[in-house]
């Protein structure tokens, strides 16, 4: 045992005398510094345009050790974009979900294959997501013009994303939603012989998703579809109303596109459908409400079919609701609450040509429809065919045009109107409210062509665009949804 301990003994001084000749050359691993892009702040990125960066700045901490033996990567999310140093590049990123993603600036030493990198934060935006959109007819063509929420005004907006023509005839444009009132489409409503009639829309991008005839069973447009008077959409039903005031009801449950098929007939029925169609908002509350022409009848949807609104308990009883001597002008929901829309109309009557304001209260609440009338008040104001009509959502102000003018009024006091905006010259021929009913969109027909307003209640202007060639035919304020990066 001894022998043992001596021999380790000896074998570790040996060790310890043993000189390293190697020649070993240590050196400190110098580093890369980034600068110029701050990590707090959200970059714009616009669908369609140059996306640029500040030009970052390359510091090593250690200068006697600067060169220029490097590589460059700009990555957003996993997807490397640009190689190079100075970030100028344009790309087709459509906004879908969420609207905020990270990027990365990434410097490598090619020298020691070591990389070095900057995060920072992009915010995805497009012009096409929200804003004022409308229709008009200009010399035999149907065209889409948008006025953007960015103030970028885009003049026959379908044919320059598409790089092809709607058809000859304008009816109007529709945007809607799934069940999680996510702006899923538009429906561009055109049509006239030779047409392929209403298409939709991609709504962040606005290309051509399909021709609306592909979604019938067949695969083609019935043919009194050429001409469309009206459409909605709701949680479970997309709704088309044909020129001839037929019903087309196509099952979709979750207000999603291309789930089933519109039948190739109309609802049945010896019935006429105005073009004024009034629908809940959020359009998860999945009601749609139709005006039938010949009787002077409302008509509501339940379950994919068409029922008089005289045939529910009416919990008010202030005013029929049918009446074969008027016709239905203007029809929108003034609030929500419980499942049940406030709605606000405007009906003139044919025989002695007054008009009147209709308010009642009207839902289907576990499945049962309950309404309530509230009142008919003659209209406080002279008015004619040619006044256009809106209401603020959750509010108690509702809002007529007259000649180049637009009016207030209480519609709960009907009391005396006021002036709330003056454009001088030519006629309004198309106004709406924005989703928070505090801003307006306003057209202004001026002989062949036309001027737009985007201007606030309390008269604010905010833009303006004037002598744009057409006829107005319809007018929405787009309101877009949620995005995702993809």
């Amino acid at each position: 045992m001894n022998k043992i301990y001596i021999l380790l003994l000896a074998l570790l001084v040996m060790a310890g005398c043993y000189k390293d000749k190697g020649n070993y050359d240590y050196k400190t691993m110098y580093a890369i510094e980034i600068d110029g892009i701050d990590e707090n702040k959200k970059y714009e990125l616009w669908f369609g345009e140059p996306f640029t960066m500040p030009e970052p700045i390359i510091r090593f901490t250690d200068s006697t050790q600067a060169h220029d033996d490097l590589s460059y990567q700009c990555k957003l999310d996993t997807f490397v974009v640009s190689t190079e140093k100075c970030l100028n590049v344009t790309f087709g990123i459509e906004p879908q979900g969420w609207n905020d993603i990270f990027g990365a600036f990434i410097v490598k030493d090619e020298r020691t294959g070591i990389s070095y990198s900057q995060r920072f934060r992009v915010t995805l935006l497009s012009n096409f997501t929200n804003g004022w959109m409308w229709m008009t007819e200009n010399q035999g063509k149907a065209e889409l013009n948008m006025l953007a929420s960015s103030k970028k005004f885009f003049q026959n907006v379908y044919t320059a994303v598409n790089n092809r023509e709607l058809g000859p005839k304008a009816y109007g444009v529709v945007e809607h939603f799934d069940a999680g009132l996510n702006a899923n489409g538009v429906l561009v409503m055109a049509g006239g012989p030779g047409s392929d009639g209403p298409v939709e829309l991609d709504w962040s991008n606005l290309r051509k998703e399909v021709w609306t005839g592909e979604e019938f069973v067949g695969g083609s447009l019935p043919e009194d579809l050429q001409e469309i008077k009206a459409a909605c959409f709701i949680k479970n039903y997309s709704c088309l109303v044909s020129g001839s005031g037929k019903l087309y009801v196509r099952y979709s449950p979750g207000g999603y596109l291309y789930q089933d098929r519109y039948p190739d007939f109309p609802f049945y029925g010896d019935y006429k459908l105005s073009s004024v169609v009034g629908y809940s908002f959020p359009p998860d509350y999945n009601v749609a409400l139709f005006y039938e022409e010949n009787e002077g009848r409302y008509l509501f949807l339940d379950n994919g079919e068409l029922r008089g609104l005289d045939q529910v308990e009416d919990a008010g009883q202030k005013f029929s609701l049918v009446d074969p001597d008027k016709e239905l002008i203007y029809l929108a929901p003034a609030s929500q609450q419980q499942g049940k829309s406030l709605f606000y109309a405007v009906l003139r009557d044919k025989s002695d040509g007054k008009y009147y304001t209709q308010r009642f209260q009207f839902g289907i609440v576990g499945g049962q429809p309950t309404l309530t009338t509230i009142a008919q008040d003659v209209f406080p104001a002279v008015v004619n065919e040619k006044t256009r009509f809106a209401v603020g959502y959750t509010t108690k102000e509702a809002y007529y045009s007259q000649g180049a003018q637009i009016f207030r009024y209480n519609f709960e006091l009907n009391d005396t109107p006021v002036a709330v905006a003056d454009f001088k010259t030519g006629t309004i021929t198309a106004f709406t409210l924005d989703s928070y009913g505090e801003q307006f969109g306003v057209c202004v027909q001026n002989g062949n062509t036309h001027d737009f307003y985007w201007t606030s209640t309390d008269g604010q202007e905010f833009e303006h665009v004037k002598q744009i060639p057409g006829e107005v035919k319809g007018l929405i304020y787009k309101s877009g949804g949620s995005w995702k990066y993809e």
